[in-house]
């Protein structure tokens, strides 16, 4: 093994095991001289031009392109040595730079994070494809490894997952393709890039290669080879654990949702992944806190979990927002992403969930002709949504104009904040309320003018306000003509209009004050909001709140989907709209 990154590796890998799953700090104090020289020896015997070039024994046994073989000999199935071992070192020096801390060494931290910039920089150099967005020569190997341990370019990461997607359901047609170091990271890598549905095919694939190809070859313990029924018996062991890789870990971390948040389970996260097909998960951990048990199961799309949490810890536990989750009891509870997040202290936990019913969002402008026009990925995804569930538009500007917005398509939309409320009736669209609001046209002018003034908007195209038929105002900074690109351009990140927005509510204080749109202010009457108006709607036709979810793109504070958030309305945050089918698609499981 000299020289070799890839197997002496499991010396330092075994102290962060211990460390993590014990909390045991000794193990790394104890072993941090002789882990600290075998990095030296590596930079010093095994790398050249920022790279390690030694390896001894590859991806060992991926699957051949022949049965009988024991190793591939086709060189698009092999994964490049030096691949293999600037990965792994990388990641390797990431976890000597807290070793070194643990273990009261600080001061070679800025060496460890040195030589591994210089690596990545390097690495990224010689071997990735930037426009095809892989590694080497495109093994799914070489990609996993890349993205999991870090070494992708920022904003290159799905393009790496798509290869790797193209390789797994394309060319290996839902197989693995990988040998004992893919294996290590493949399922957990998949699941973490949103591909648990993946991972689970593979998991229960029972044709070649697989593991259940090994059972139901009559395996009853896990083979060296993929072929082990068919190689060479040269080199042939049935009894070689190591390529299980990463399944029994993706069992426990990813399906039963159990992990460690801090060394020794102190904090736990308890994060199941729920893959299509799969109903039932039961599954216990024996920490040095005690049992951490997770048994969940879904019946009729309705999420039912039990979990214990052990003595003298804390836990946090993330339910997809899919499911509408319920836990009483709980320390704390907040959305973050796609997830509602408890957190809860020791003892017995059941979570409940609420199937979805209405998915109202916010697609005014965003979805349809700024950013992402409404295009036929878009409408597929709201088609796909509505054969399972209502669907509701709440927007700020006119239902008539959303619609038309939208292409015509057959939405329900409340708008103007929930004053007016069309739908498609017989196949046509037909306004069914338009509420109207008395307005004092000459103090909102003479207001709005004084913004102007005070702050540097006294030029725009088109009129200076929009007054609508139901008494809402529209205040666009540059007017109400201005091209679409310099609208889009004028406060990306809404820092102008936040710096106003505390006096504009001031001065308004009768109305309902929203930042909305590209450049303008919202003033609706007191009592419109998205929120209210999502309330009255699902009262009126006989929904629980718990049954609704809500995506909208403006959350922050004096944002015009705020009061859904301030409301306590199960949302998710869309930040770029080009992402809704994505961020949709856990409603379609």
């Amino acid at each position: 093994y000299r020289g070799d990154v890839t197997w002496p590796a499991a010396f330092l890998y075994c102290v962060d095991m211990l460390y993590t799953h014990y909390g045991n700090v000794q193990a790394v104090r104890a072993r941090y001289p002789a882990m600290k020289r075998w990095v030296e020896f590596i930079e010093r015997e095994s790398m050249e031009d920022g790279i390690v070039v030694k390896d001894q024994y590859g991806d060992w046994c991926m699957p051949p392109e022949s049965p009988e073989l024991i190793h591939a000999q086709d060189p698009s199935r092999i994964t490049p040595g030096p691949v293999l071992g600037s990965t792994v070192f990388y990641d390797l020096l990431g976890k000597m730079q807290g070793f070194a801390r643990l273990a009261g060494h600080p001061e070679d931290v800025p060496a460890y994070a040195e030589l591994a910039a210089r690596l990545k920089a390097a690495y990224n150099e010689k071997y990735f494809d930037a426009e095809g967005g892989f590694y080497a020569n495109n093994t799914v190997t070489g990609n996993i490894l890349s993205l999991r341990l870090g070494l992708v370019p920022e904003g290159y990461e799905r393009k790496v997952m798509d290869s790797i997607l193209a390789k797994t359901e394309g060319e290996w047609d839902g197989h693995v393709s990988v040998g004992v170091l893919g294996i290590q990271h493949l399922m957990r890598g998949l699941t973490e890039n949103g591909h648990e549905d993946l991972a689970f095919r593979l998991a229960s694939c029972d044709t070649y290669p697989s593991w259940g190809y090994m059972i139901r070859r009559g395996a009853t313990t896990i083979w060296e080879l993929w072929n082990g029924d068919t190689a060479d018996p040269a080199m042939n062991s049935h009894n070689h654990v190591m390529l299980l890789g990463d399944l029994l870990i993706w069992f426990y971390e990813d399906l039963a949702g159990i992990k460690a948040a801090s060394p020794g389970f102190k904090d736990i996260v308890m994060a199941p992944v729920f893959p299509a097909g799969l109903d039932r998960v039961k599954a216990s951990y024996d920490s040095p806190y005690g049992t951490i048990a997770s048994a969940w199961e879904i019946r009729d799309g309705r999420l039912e979990w039990d979990i214990e949490i052990p003595a003298n810890t804390t836990a946090t536990v993330r339910v997809p927002l899919r499911f509408g989750a319920r836990l009483d009891g709980a320390l704390s509870s907040e959305i973050d992403g796609q997830d509602r997040v408890f957190t809860v202290g020791s003892g017995r936990w059941h979570v409940t969930g609420v199937p979805r019913k209405l998915v109202a969002m916010d697609l005014d402008g965003t979805l349809t002709e700024h950013r992402t026009p409404m295009d036929s990925v878009h409408r597929a995804a709201l088609d796909r949504l509505g054969e399972r569930y209502r669907l509701l538009m709440v927007g700020g500007g006119n239902a008539t104009r959303i619609h038309k917005q939208m292409g015509d398509y057959p939405i329900e939309i409340l708008g103007n904040y929930g004053m007016s409320h069309g739908k498609v009736v017989d196949g046509e669209w037909k306004l069914v309320e338009e509420l109207q609001a008395p307005v004092d046209t000459a103090f909102i002018l003479e207001k709005c003018q004084y913004f102007r003034e005070k702050y540097g908007y006294t030029k725009y195209y088109g009129d200076p306000v929009e007054f609508h038929s139901s008494g809402m105002v529209t205040f666009g900074l540059l007017g109400t003509k201005a091209p679409t690109e310099e609208k889009l351009a004028f406060d990306v990140d809404k820092k102008k209009r936040q710096a106003m927005f505390p006096e504009v509510c001031e001065v308004f204080k009768d109305y309902a004050v929203f930042i909305g749109g590209s450049t303008s202010f919202d003033l609706a009457p007191k009592e419109f909001n998205k929120y209210d108006a999502i309330v009255r709607y699902a009262a009126d036709q006989g929904f629980d709140l718990d049954e609704v979810l809500f995506y909208g793109d403006d959350m922050t504070d004096g944002g015009n989907d705020s009061h859904v958030r301030l409301g306590g309305l199960d949302y998710v945050w869309v930040h770029d709209y080009r992402d809704f089918p994505a961020l949709a698609a856990p409603l379609l499981k």
